[in-house]
C-alpha cells in the first residue's frame, strides 16, 4: 500500500511492545488511518557510504528490489538523504540483502 499523504505517519513498533503501545495509537486512528504490519525487517541503506549519488544509488537498490520480486513495504528517507530504511516482509529479508549486496558490488567494480 502506498501512502499519498503528506502527513503519513509510520510507527515501527516491536513485538514486546505492541499490547502497551496499541492503547496509544488507538487514540490517534481516530485522526489518521492507520495500517498495521506484522513481521517487517528493517534494511538501512546509507548512501554516503557507496560513495555515489544518493538518487543513483536508489535507482539501484529499487531496481534490485524489483528484479528479485521483492514487495517494499515501507519507505522511509530523511530530509538529509544521506540514507533510506526500506522494511520488506521477514521472509524476504535474506533475499533482499542478496539482491541489495549484488547490485551495488557490481556498481562498485
Amino acid at each position: 500500500m502506498i501512502l499519498d499523504d503528506p502527513f503519513a505517519l509510520c510507527l515501527i513498533i516491536s513485538g514486546s511492545d505492541f499490547v502497551t503501545t496499541l492503547a496509544y495509537v488507538v487514540a490517534l486512528v481516530t485522526f489518521f488511518t492507520a495500517v498495521f504490519t506484522a513481521s517487517l525487517a528493517l534494511v538501512a541503506i546509507p548512501s554516503f557510504l557507496l560513495q555515489i549519488p544518493s538518487a543513483i544509488s536508489f535507482a539501484i537498490l529499487f531496481t534490485a528490489l524489483a528484479d528479485a520480486r521483492v514487495n517494499i513495504k515501507m519507505i522511509d528517507q530523511g530530509s538529509s538523504e544521506l540514507n533510506i530504511i526500506i522494511g520488506v516482509a521477514e521472509e524476504d529479508f535474506e533475499v533482499a540483502m542478496k539482491a541489495i549486496y549484488n547490485a551495488f558490488i557490481k556498481v562498485k567494480k
